[in-house]
């Protein structure tokens, strides 16, 4: 009887200590998983930001860009765009990438660079006298939005379309 109760005792012991265990490595899992959301989200909500942050500052340009027959565009929307163009390069100065994403900060630091270096050179090809060419804004941007999407892929998110948000 007494082998029997000892017995009884050493098992349920075990069973404690085994559901201990199991319940402390699902608790990591839950964490590691939970911190990976976090991740997600805050990589989801500061992108958001920058597309707003430049759409706030981008509508002449839009609209200068976007227009259907550019032979009706004047030379102050021209000027128009520029300033907004500028506009941009200003704002995105102040774009500051949050802690909670430390380990992508140089990643969006180089990419917002890249695509404020976009908007300046159209700023510089607006204010011009000759006629625009933005090959080159248009490379410095597709080159940013393609370091954004590095970022994403990177997290198992699927890669924004950063012009199709901002153009538009």
């Amino acid at each position: 009887m007494k082998k029997g109760l000892w017995l009884c005792s050493i098992m349920a012991l075990m069973l404690v200590i085994v559901m201990g265990c199991s319940s402390k490595e699902e608790t990591k899992e839950e964490v590691g998983t939970k911190e990976s959301a976090d991740v997600k989200s805050d990589l989801l909500d500061f992108y958001l930001s920058i597309v707003n942050v430049i759409n706030g500052s981008d509508r002449d340009l839009n609209t200068y860009e976007g227009a259907e027959n550019p032979s009706v565009l004047t030379e102050e929307d021209k000027q128009k765009a520029a300033a907004s163009a500028n506009s941009v390069v200003d704002a995105l100065e102040d774009v500051k990438v949050p802690d909670s994403l430390e380990k992508y900060s140089k990643d969006f630091e180089k990419a917002i660079k890249t695509i404020s270096d976009s908007y300046k050179e159209k700023g510089i090809q607006l204010s011009g006298t000759s006629e625009p060419n933005m090959d080159k804004a248009n490379e410095h941007f597709n080159a940013g939005s393609e370091k954004v999407n590095d970022i994403f892929k990177a997290e198992d998110l699927i890669a924004p379309n950063l012009a199709a948000e901002v153009n538009g």
